[in-house]
């Protein structure tokens, strides 16, 4: 899900029809709903960017061949699907994943997170610059050291881009079996001078893109515990998930926002020191599912929740 300024909200999900795309305006009524095609499944996270004209670029894997292939939709703001691009992989033959778009709409560029099967039978992560015409103009692939048992690099959605154009994206390395840690791969504009960092944390469960200027990680400690940083631009303090269910949102400041679905739907705001501020009263409906990703977009505290229930797709504000 994305919330614009206006407060117009563009939402991904996926159906029995195939993945859906919705735009949902201010007063809450639905724009438009197009279903994609039935061949295609929504990326696991981070699959949605929209630029200043209104553009919404989506992140979709198509299944319907040998292979599995990536695919970047463009649709414009009345719902008119514009183009796609199919990123080749850099083993010809073999499956390749998106996981997430960002968009630097000072630089008229869209960065796409991506992960393949190379020749070695190991993951790796690629990284591709298009232009908005979803052009590709560069790519960066990045493995992990071959010592024994490695079984490679993969991506899991997280994806940012910085007001001066700088890259990261985040994943995870298996540098033996059954083990993964971290990894933050921070480049220039235009995929340059790659920097690759390995925070320490273990176990990496998701990453996810803030409108305000940060990425964040929910993660796993060798302990079992469960925790969250800000990761992009810089590394944060480690707060524990306060056993409150998944991490959904961002606000302004730095607040993050937890959801549930059991014994009750229920979202619970932290401040920055990760000490709880106020768990909102929801409307109380049994078929809601607990929501799946939040968005706060002013300090004000407007609060957007989209998740599920028996007949669909519920979006709340």
């Amino acid at each position: 899900m994305v919330v614009l300024s206006s407060g117009v909200v563009y939402i991904l999900g996926a159906s029995d029809d195939g993945p859906f795309i919705s735009r949902v305006e201010a007063n809450g009524a639905v724009a438009w709903t197009s279903f994609d095609a039935p061949i295609q499944a929504p990326a696991n996270n981070g699959p949605l960017a929209v630029d200043p004209a209104g553009n919404a670029y989506f992140a979709l894997n198509d299944f319907s061949g040998p292979v599995q292939q990536a695919v970047i939709v463009k649709y414009s703001p009345s719902g008119v699907r514009l183009g796609e691009a199919r990123p080749a992989s850099p083993n010809p033959g073999s499956n390749i994943a998106s996981n997430g778009v960002v968009l630097d709409s000072t630089r008229n560029t869209l960065y796409g997170s991506l992960e393949f099967l190379g020749t070695d039978g190991k993951f790796a992560i690629l990284a591709v610059q298009y232009d908005l015409n979803l052009n590709e103009v560069r790519r960066n692939v990045y493995t992990v050291p071959p010592p024994a048992g490695a079984l490679g690099a993969r991506g899991f959605g997280g994806i940012f881009v910085s007001t001066a154009g700088n890259v990261t994206l985040a994943g995870f390395d298996m540098p033996a079996n059954n083990t993964a840690q971290v990894v933050l791969l921070r480049y220039g504009p235009d995929l340059a001078d790659r920097v690759v960092e390995h925070p320490g944390q273990r176990n990496p469960q998701r990453a996810q893109s803030d409108p305000f200027g940060g990425m964040h990680e929910f993660m796993q400690e060798p302990s079992g515990a469960f925790v969250y940083r800000k990761i992009a631009p810089e590394l944060g303090s480690v707060f524990p998930n306060p056993g409150f269910g998944a991490l959904v949102g961002v606000g302004p400041d730095g607040e993050t926002y937890f959801s549930r679905g059991f014994p009750s739907r229920q979202v619970q705001r932290f401040d920055t020191a990760g000490a709880a501020v106020w768990s909102p009263p929801l409307a109380t409906d049994a078929n809601k599912s607990a929501a799946s990703f939040a968005r706060v977009i002013n300090p004000t505290v407007n609060l957007y929740l989209v998740g599920t229930f028996s007949g669909g797709v519920y979006l709340d504000r």
